[in-house]
């Protein structure tokens, strides 16, 4: 499949942060899907058609990176003449979800201080210094420059890497949390960290991640149900990290070398 390069004025933006792009599209679009049911290209209109793969050109100068499209999903529309997708540019991984939250700090290092749904791309472990590594789309505004002043201020921050207009921002954390992470043992976490993770992303008893971490009963129960299968006590209720998960001083998430 042949990659292109789509400048953003060719799309019906609606909205569009760090890593993701929502746009509007005619009814009449068609759709193409894999053999898993995934999106894999939208043609609109007879010139214009995107895929996963493709670079999407933001056209904006505080912006000096591609967004490379991972993947596509439909949203509701409340207009029957028009279809929504969102093209996800960023990587979402578990570490994200169970890892990240290590680096709170009450007031001043939440979701809406770090700017995750502005310039965050996605948050990996570092398969060589077990550091916690978080990736973001460089820009030229003075907003980037007030978070990349906060991000090097943690207590816990080691050193900043740029590779292709993407910055990668490493942090120490406990090596414990990245052997149990990395081992899937997510209900093993210390107390301290499963607070962390609850308070950094205000779960409540019946999210996902907080049934994971404390292995609730409704979580096992609808996954016994779905497997058909009795689960012991020391099962953990979600899947070990993946390679996505990880990133090395050879394999950037986003290209080259980290």
């Amino acid at each position: 499949m042949d990659m292109s390069l789509i400048n953003i004025n060719l799309l019906n933006t609606e909205f569009f942060s760090g890593r993701i792009i929502i746009i509007k599209a005619p009814q009449s679009t068609q759709v193409e899907y894999d053999e898993n049911g995934n999106i894999v290209s939208l043609t609109m209109w007879k010139d214009t058609k995107v895929e996963v793969g493709d670079e999407v050109d933001c056209s904006m100068p505080t912006i000096p990176s591609y967004y490379k499209i991972s993947s596509i999903s439909e949203l509701n529309s409340h207009t029957p003449s028009v279809r929504r997708f969102e093209l996800f540019c960023g990587i979402k991984t578990k570490v994200e979800s169970y890892l990240l939250p290590a680096l709170y700090i009450k007031k001043k290092y939440t979701p809406d201080t770090m700017m995750l749904d502005v310039y965050f791309l996605g948050a990996f472990v570092d398969l060589e210094g077990r550091n916690l590594v978080l990736a973001y789309r460089y820009s030229r505004a003075d907003l980037y420059k007030e978070l990349e002043k906060l991000l090097i201020e943690h207590p816990s921050f080691l050193i900043l890497k740029t590779i292709n207009y993407i910055d990668y921002y490493h942090f120490h954390i406990d090596e414990n949390l990245t052997t149990l992470f990395m081992q899937g043992k997510y209900s093993k976490f210390p107390n301290e960290h499963k607070t962390k993770v609850v308070l950094f992303y205000g779960l409540n008893k019946k999210s996902f991640i907080h049934q994971v971490l404390y292995k609730g009963k409704e979580l096992k129960r609808e996954i016994e149900s779905r497997l058909e299968v009795s689960l012991g006590d020391e099962i953990e209720l979600d899947s070990v990290p993946k390679m996505v998960d990880f990133v090395t001083s050879e394999i950037a998430p986003f290209g080259n070398s980290c």
